[in-house]
Order: C-alpha cells, then structure tokens, then sequence
C-alpha cells in the first residue's frame, strides 16, 4: 500500500467494487506508449500504457478543470506523441492529449476528485476521477516548491508526516478552497480491473494541499518491538470477568471492497494558514460532525456538565490523607487481552512536577466539570445486558485500550533549572582563589554545575554524576548549593538506573534520602516524597510507596504534586491489572482536583480502566468529555485518536472509529502502534461486512510489520478467516474444521516460540492447545495447557485453558475407563496437577468415571470425594443417579454404613429408576443391619423380599435377613419358608458360599426346633457334605447330626457318631463332650438294669 503525501489533514475515500459491466474503449493507435479510457458506475477510467516501467512522474491539478502528468525531462525524445484522445460518453473526464511536460486531463467541470496508482507488472499508470462536489471549492496557492505536486518514482522512499501544529504555533487564516487531491494506497501485482472485471479491496487516502514548500511522503513503519495488546470478541457485551464464552466473529469471505472513510483529522483541525478542507467522497458512508473548537481564535469553552455519574465509594475531601493501597498486589500484571502491557503515559512538556504553568488557552475559561463514573451502577448494567446477550450468543473478549499521557517522568522533575547561587563573599573568594597543582585557575561552583545540568539535559547521565560527585566534596558550598548538588545527584542516579531499578535500588533511594535527610524542611521535600513513592511503586514495593505518599499528603496538604500520587497509583494498579482500582483513582483526582493540570492525563487512564473493565459507553463519556474540553488533544498526544479508535470500535460506532484509527495511522506509520491500529480497521471491516477490504487489510498489515504485533494479529485472523480473541472449543472446533491456506496451528507455535513475550502469546498458546484437542492429541493438549498456566498464570484467558484442560482429560478418562484400563485413568490423574486443582471444571460424566477407576483400584475415599458433591447438592443434579450408584457400591463394599444412612433425607424424593431406588433401599436396609438398628431393618428386609425389580443377588440376601430376623421373633414358618428360598438362590448363583452354609446351618436349627428332625437330619447331612472333616464346624456339625439320631431313637447312629468324634478328635471341644455322652449314657443304662422294679 503506497501513500502520497500532500500538505494538511488526511482523509480517506471510498472505492467500490465494479457492479456493471466495464466498457474500455480501444488505444487510440498501435504506438508502444498509449493511453485508453473506460467508463465505470462510480467513475471515469484512464490508462496509460507505457513502453517499459513507469518512469518518475508527478500529478497535480493545475486549474478548475485540468490535472497535469509532469514526465522526466526529453520523456518524448524518440517516441511519437499520441493524438489526443476525447471521452465524449465520459461522466467526468472530457479529453488527454500529450503536452511538452507529459500530458493533460482535462474534466467537463470542476466539481471532482481522482485518485492515481501504477501497475508495476503491467506498466502501466492508472487515473480514476470522480463526481465530488467539494472539488469546486479548489483554488490555485501562491506557487511555493512543489506545494501541491505529488512525486511518485519507480521506487519510492516515503518520508514521515511532520510534526502537526500546536494550539500554540498555529495561526489564524483566512480559509481558501481546497483541492482534492487522492492517492491509491496499496496496488497488487495484477491489475485489479483483471479479477472477473471486480475491484480489489484497494485502500484509497485522500490528503488535503498544504503549505509546506516539501511534500513528504508518509512512510513505511519500521520493525521494532511490538507493543502490547490485547483482544476481544468483537460486537458482544462486555463483562468484567470476561469469561463467558464468546462467539466467534464473523468469518471472512468474498464480500464487499471498501477503502477508509475520511479522517477525523479535518474535523479537529484549525484555520491555519493554507490548510483547505478535504472533499468528502461520494461513496463516503458517513461524515463525521465538526467538534467545538474551529478556530484558536474562535474557541468555544464547552459548558455542559458532562456526564452525571456517583462515585463507587465516598472519597475524601481534599488535603485529607486517603490510602488508596488496600492490599498487595501480584508481581506480575494481567496480560490480555487482554491483557498486554500498556506503555507509560508521556506526558506534555509542560507538565512537570513544579509550580503549575498557565493553562492552556483551550480550557482556562470555566471548564466543564468532569465525568462522574458510578461503576458499580454501570456493573449491574452491564450484567443485566450480558444476560440479554446471552440468550442472543453473546461472548466476551478482551481488548487493549489506548494509552495516554502521563504526567511526567522522574528525569523530567530534575532540577535543572535551580536556584541562583547565593551571594556569599567567603565562598566567592575561596572560588577566586581555586587553583590546580600548577597553578592553573580550577573551574568555579557554577561552572561545574553548569557543566553537570548540560550534561543531564543531553542524557549524559554518567557524566553528570561525575561532575556532581566532584561538587559534594568542594569545601566552601552554601548550603543552597549543597542541597541542590545533592538533589540534582539523586535526579541523575534515577535517570542512569530506571531502566534497571531493581538491582540499583539501593543506590538510588540512598541518594534521595540523603539530599531529603540535609534540610528536612526544604521546599523541595514534597517533590522528593513523591519521587521516593514512585521509585517504590516502579520496584513494586506498594508498601513503602504509599508511607511516602501519605507523608507528602498529611504534612504537604496544598502541595500541588499530591494528586499525582494518585495518579501513579492509577498506573500501578493499572499496570498489575486492577482496573477497577485503577479508575476510582484516575478519577479521584477529576472529582476532587478538577482545576489540576493532570485531570487531562487522569481522564485517558479513566477511559482506559473503564475499556479494560468492559464499561464501554462510560469510556466513551469520558473520552467526550476529553474532546469537548481539549479538542486539540490529539495534536498533542497523537495516541488519543487511538484511544477514541478503540472505544468506538466497542461501541459499535464504526465510522467514527476508523476515522480515528486511519488518522492515527497516518500521522505516524513508523510509530509503535500503528501496526496495531491498522490490524483493528481489519477488524473494523469484518464487522461491517466488508471482508474483501478486511483482508486486505490485513494482508498489507502481515506483510509490512510481520514480526510486530499488529502484523501476527492479522496474521492469525487471515490463517483463521475471522475474529477469535476470546475463543471456545466450539469456535475452534469449527475455524479448524475448515479448509485453510496456511495451517492455524503454524502462527500459534512461531508466536509462542518467537515473540514469549508478546500479548498474542497466551492466545496462540491456548489456540494451540485447542488446535491439539480438536486433532484428538489429548496429551498434548495437556502439556500446551500446562505451560500455559505455567506462563500466563494471570491472564483473563485462564478459564478458557482450564476448559480444554478438563476437556482433554475427560476423553483421556473415557478411553480408559472403557477399557476398562482403570489404572491409567489415576496414573493420569496423579500426573496432571491442573485438573487436580479444578477438578470442577471436570465433566460429571468424567469425575463419575475417575470415582469408578479410583474403587476399582481400591482407593475408596478418592472415589467418594468425587462423587459426594452431585450427592450434597440441593435437588437432583445432573448425573445424580450415576453418582448415588457409585457412591453406594464403595458404601457397601468398604462398610461406609454412617455415610449411607446421612444420605437418606437428601435423596428422598428423588425421581430414580426403580432399580436405583431398590438398591437404595438395600443398602439403607443394610446399613441399619450393621449398625443394630434391627427394629428398623426389619420391615424394610420384608418389603425388599416383594420388590419385583429386585436384583437377584439383593433378593437373596434380603431373604437371608428376613429370615433371621424372623426366627428372633419366633416367627419359625416365616424364617424356614425365607430360609429356603434365600438357599435356593445362592445354590444356584454361587454368588456367596459362606450364605449357603449359614443358611443350611439356619435350616437344621428351625428344623429340629419346630420338631421337624427328618428334614433337620437331610438339611445337616447337606451341610456335612461342603464342609472338610479339618473345618472347626465339621466336628459341630457330627456332633448335632448324632443329638439328631438320639432323638429320633436310632441309638446306634447316635452312639456310632459319638464313638468316632471320641476316638478321632479326643483333645476337641466335640470330642470330649461325644466322650462325656456315651460314658453318661453307660451310667444311665446300668443304673436301669439295677434299679428294682417298683
């Protein structure tokens, strides 16, 4: 993209696409030069063809209806002229024709515009002109050097813009008629007339003729380290956690061309001395209102009250000490989308730290009051809007906000401009009496001084501190003069060592504290104060920052450097990503200092903290309020307009919005941020629709700045078609599901590799991470999250790393679980610390499924921990029912009676499965069981026996219990039935042996005590056969089968049985008391045979 220069305010043009058919004429002859001409809807046409490269021309309009091509010098020498050629069917042009200097466009009138650019590979030179209106008001200047040529060689080298004028240098003018000049700002390799006869989306500045007796052209930005930034998604509410998942942006795709609108430039300017106003395009959009403030001359002072807004909290009156450092603050700042790191403010040069200077002509006169922002109020807005938005698709996303002045830097506050010596006649005689080891006359206190100020004023800062270092050991100083030594020492130790004040700390307060510790009541001691708290604010001390701010306040009430304690406080809870701190500070100082020279600066960083916290419409009260009151702002601190740019954008004000960005960008293309304020008018683009234009934008923004950081911005959304500053898998998944040119995935890791430190780099990190989720590289998904929490721990984009995180686990944990690998699932659960401390963020069907692999590996508290929370939840949460199953299977295995029973009245009601319900019940039933709570027990163990959908196994055992319980109750008919069918069951399933043998042991009891011996004997002789003669119950159970035998009189078995017990096992319980038996029975039958018969 090429621009042009010519002398005042930039403006842009529309260019449109072609919709008709394009009508070229034919080339008036065969010669190798030529010109022809064609008819578009939106304008005329002409070509000229030359034999080889174009050749170094200029163009400019000469007269109300001429436009002249100057050619080098004996251009026709050798060639034949063409004839002229006439365009009677022309809307605009009426004829060219060659002339001594080149050739002659001359138009049917004068109300018109043209734009010119070169085809290199076609070599050809190609004039649009056009319908304008504003083109009438064009007058000739008074002839200065090339005042209103434009130059274009075969390889220009532009040259920056100069410097715009002051409020102060400018003068007043009559205003002439301007000339419409125009310029083609990027031209691709092929000829766009060539694409299916459709334009390109070719940006188009419009500049107006200056004054200036050089036309500088305005030059290609240079590489440098890209500033920070931080993104948002675009045209969604904004909330302060900005963690809502956002929607995408729109794509790009084959859309609409368009061009920048006109510059804000012409709005704002003055009527100096030969600026002319620049003709506003046909296809112009919008035109943006004339600000207050025409003329210096004419300055209209502003009255309204400006917006009306509370305070958050109550601030002190003035002169009251106020701590505004509540709490720490973290070492590292909030990056961003935002989160980036904005740059300081710089600040005018005539804000300094001393007596406050005049004020500046456009604001002395009554000033508005200032904006009043409640940001509590405009908080429950905005969250009433992002629930509105959030039934639309709303997402949110993070955008960096335009710096703005500050008010000075330490090495601005020395004091180079100190107090006269003072007129001492021992001093002075000592000074006329220095001499060197020769004799020769040794340089005066002043002199070394002096040579100490020039120094410092160079930046020569080593070299001033020598010369001072010399001047604290001269004997005879007053003490005004050692005190402004020591001053000016500690100034210059600041200056050498802010870029390093960490490792210099020492040093530099040291050099303070002593010039503070030589005159504790000098009037220098506040300016110092101030100095001591800034220096520990920059090492992030906050603690030792604000003891010295507060000094400075209580004991220097009417000091005029105390609301710049505030101010800095601003920027360091700016700065450390505490916006909302950061605006009840900027404006504690509008509110309560409204006359102080710093309520400007003040007002920029409330503009920005609002953006930061997403409060979008009172940023833009605020940066209203700063261009009512200082409409030449932007003349000063040409960033304002990128600041104006960025706040419009969030509120959708789009025209406004390029037309300070376009302005911006052109005042300064090598500036740090122009990069970044021509990758937002991409944006821009693509949220009017204009992806033609968006891309081509983004093209030449990639293409000229590819390692800063608005060329990897446009990077990242050509490779992505579209805007993702606050992505979710779901955006990605569907960005990476398309068909690319350049892999998405190749930006991420050159960003992250290349540029660490860039504010892309927590985005691409993420993208990177979802790039691998959405490939089903799971692990690796994992490790790119990780490093991300690793390096960006304090980024907004947090919660989206943490999403992918739980994502890539939960489908790690799926493939494991039915794989049944339970194992690996708590291998990787014990490897991954992130998804251990978020182990919310988890999916219920994940965390159910790591409680499974957990009770399968036998680590029953770990299990339950998972999956208590869906249980202790109010209601029936999602995934309930899965959780209470699990959570009942590792109760019952691993004896969790207690907990079972405390989740009766919590899942009472719950809609389950009757399944579910059942096995609840059992284990409830169970659970009282184990605690000896029979009375409770009971009747459940009953009511389970007639549950239908039972499980088997659950049937069994309920059987087994009623049938317990019922013979305690003496209900034997009751217990034999439950006994047997409980048998019955388990003898079939095998499930439970050690069930079988109770309950066959529980049959012979019932049996022989409802007097049912035969079927206690066959019921005992089945429990004889499970049970090996070395099993402790055998004995028992030979020695019940032969009490059997007795009571059925079949003496023999019996008698037979206790034999063997005796004889086999003498020593055992059993086999003494078979012993004990027979000998009794011995002794009772020979007492029979010798009882008389009575």
């Amino acid at each position: 993209m090429v621009f042009s220069p010519v002398a005042g305010t930039i403006r842009t043009l529309l260019l449109t696409a072609f919709v008709a058919s394009v009508v070229f004429l034919a080339p008036v002859s065969a010669h190798a030069f030529n010109y022809y001409w064609g008819t578009h809807p939106d304008k005329d046409r002409i070509v000229v063809k030359f034999d080889g490269d174009v050749p170094r021309y200029t163009i400019a309009r000469t007269g109300e209806t001429t436009l002249d091509i100057t050619l080098p010098e004996g251009f026709w020498a050798g060639r034949e002229r063409p004839p002229g050629l006439l365009m009677a069917t022309a809307a605009n042009a009426d004829r060219i024709e060659p002339t001594d200097a080149g050739l002659r466009i001359t138009l049917k009138d004068k109300t018109f515009g043209y734009i010119h650019f070169v085809l290199e590979d076609a070599e050809k030179l190609v004039v649009d002109v056009f319908e304008d209106p504003l083109g009438a008001r064009w007058e000739p200047v008074e002839p200065t050097p090339a005042a209103d040529v434009e130059v274009f060689a075969e390889s220009p080298v532009p040259e920056p813009l100069p410097e715009p004028e002051t409020a102060a240098d400018a003068e007043p003018a009559q205003e002439t008629l301007p000339t419409p000049a125009t310029v083609v700002d990027e031209v691709e390799e092929n000829e766009p007339a060539t694409r299916g006869n459709a334009t390109g989306a070719t940006m188009v500045e419009v500049e107006q003729e200056a004054p200036a007796s050089e036309p500088e052209a305005i030059a290609l930005p240079q590489l440098s380290d890209p500033p920070s930034f931080t993104f948002r998604a675009p045209l969604q509410p904004r909330e302060r956690t900005r963690e809502e998942a956002p929607e995408a942006g729109p794509a790009i795709e084959d859309g609409e061309n368009i061009v920048p609108a006109e510059s804000p430039e012409e709005t704002r300017r003055d009527d100096t001395s030969g600026q002319e106003e620049t003709p506003v395009p046909p296809d112009s959009e919008a035109a943006p209102s004339e600000p207050a403030g025409e003329a210096e001359e004419n300055v209209v002072v502003i009255e309204d009250d400006g917006p009306s807004f509370a305070l958050r909290a109550p601030m002190p009156r003035r002169g009251e000490g106020t701590t505004i450092l509540r709490r720490s603050a973290p070492e590292k700042r909030d990056v961003a989308g935002q989160a980036g790191d904005a740059p300081a403010i710089t600040p005018p040069a005539e804000y300094i730290m001393g007596d406050p200077p005049a004020e500046n002509a456009t604001a002395e006169a009554a000033p508005p009051p200032p904006p009043f922002i409640d940001t509590e109020t405009a908080r429950q807005a905005q969250a009433e809007a992002a629930q509105d938005g959030a039934a639309q698709g709303a997402s949110a996303e993070e955008e960096t906000p335009q710096e703005g002045p500050a008010p000075e830097t330490l090495e601005q506050t020395a004091s180079t401009q100190l107090a006269p010596t003072p007129t001492v006649a021992d001093s002075a005689a000592q000074e006329q009496n220095r001499t060197g080891p020769d004799g020769e006359p040794l340089p005066s206190n002043e002199e070394l001084l002096q040579r100490a100020r020039l120094a410092f004023v160079n930046e020569q800062y080593a070299a001033a501190l020598r010369t001072l270092d010399v001047l604290r050991t001269v004997p005879g100083l007053t003490d005004e003069e050692r005190e402004e030594v020591l001053y000016f020492r500690a100034d210059s130790l600041y200056a050498l060592h802010r870029d390093d004040l960490r490792n210099n700390y020492e040093p530099v307060t040291s050099a303070f504290k002593e010039a503070m510790n030589f005159d504790p009541n000098s009037t220098s001691m506040p300016q110092a104060l101030l100095k001591m708290g800034v220096i520990n604010l920059e090492v992030n001390n906050p603690r030792e920052a604000e003891a010295y701010f507060n000094i400075l306040r209580n004991q220097y009430a009417g000091d005029p450097n105390i609301p710049l304690t505030y101010f800095y406080w601003g920027e360091y809870y700016f700065d450390h990503g505490r916006y909302q701190d950061a605006a009840d500070s900027y404006q504690y100082i509008i509110q309560q200092y409204p006359d102080s020279r710093y309520v400007r600066e003040s007002g920029v960083g409330l503009a920005r903290s609002l953006e930061r916290l997403g409060f979008d419409e009172q940023a833009a009260e605020i940066v209203d309020y700063l261009e009512k009151r200082w409409p030449r702002f932007y003349v000063e601190y040409p960033p304002f307009l990128r600041l104006v740019g960025d706040v419009s954008y969030h509120n959708q004000e789009y025209e406004k919005a390029k037309l300070n960005l376009w302005t911006f960008y052109n005042l300064d293309p090598e500036g740090d941020e122009a990069d970044l304020a021509l990758a937002r008018i991409g944006d821009i683009y693509v949220q009017e629709g204009k992806v033609d234009a968006a891309r081509e934008v983004y093209q030449n923004t990639a293409r000229k700045y590819p390692d800063r950081e608005g060329g990897l911005i446009a990077r990242m959304r050509l490779a992505e078609e579209g805007i993702y500053d606050a992505p979710s898998t779901q955006d990605m998944f569907t960005v990476f599901d398309q068909p690319y040119t350049t892999a998405p995935e190749e930006i991420y890791k050159e960003i992250v590799a290349q540029h660490p430190d860039s504010a892309l780099a927590p985005l691409a990190q993420l993208k990177l991470s979802m790039w691998y989720l959405y490939h089903n590289q799971q692990r690796d998904a994992l490790v790119a999250v990780q490093d991300f929490l690793e390096r960006f721990p304090e980024s907004p984009l947090l919660p989206r790393a943490r999403e992918v995180a739980a994502e890539s686990f939960g489908k790690l944990v799926d493939v494991m679980v039915a794989e049944e690998n339970y194992g690996g699932a708590v291998r990787l659960w014990d490897g991954s610390p992130t998804i251990r401390e978020n182990v919310d963020a988890l999916a219920p069907e994940t965390r159910i499924a790591l409680g499974l692999s957990f009770w399968k590996e036998g680590r029953p508290e770990q299990a339950w921990n998972l999956v208590s929370p869906f249980l202790e939840a109010k209601g029936m949460p999602e995934q309930s029912e899965m959780a209470l199953n699990l959570a009942l299977s590792v109760a019952l295995e691993y004896g969790y009676w207690d907990r079972i029973v405390e989740l009766q009245p919590k899942v009472d009601g719950w809609e389950v499965s009757p399944k579910t319900k059942n096995e609840f019940a059992y284990a409830l039933a169970l659970a009282y069981e184990n605690l000896g709570r029979a009375e409770e027990s009971s009747a459940m163990w009953t009511d389970l026996t007639e549950h239908e959908g039972l499980d088997p196994l659950r049937r069994g055992y309920a059987q087994y219990f009623a049938a317990v319980n019922a013979r305690k109750q003496g209900d034997l008919k009751k217990a034999y039935d439950m006994a047997q069918d409980s048998l019955e069951f388990f003898l079939e399933s095998s499930e439970d042996e050690g069930k079988v043998d109770d309950l066959l042991a529980m049959l012979v009891e019932i049996a022989d005590s409802g007097g049912r011996l035969r079927e206690a004997i066959n019921w005992n002789m089945d429990y004889l056969k499970r049970l090996q003669p070395e099993d402790s119950r055998w004995a028992a159970a030979r020695y019940r089968m032969a009490q059997l035998y007795r009571k059925t009189q079949d003496f023999d078995r019996w008698r037979s049985i206790l034999k063997q017990l005796s004889e086999d096992r003498p020593d055992s319980l059993y086999g003494r008391m078979a012993a004990m038996d027979l000998r009794t029975h011995g002794i009772e039958k020979n007492a029979r045979e010798f009882a008389p018969n009575l």
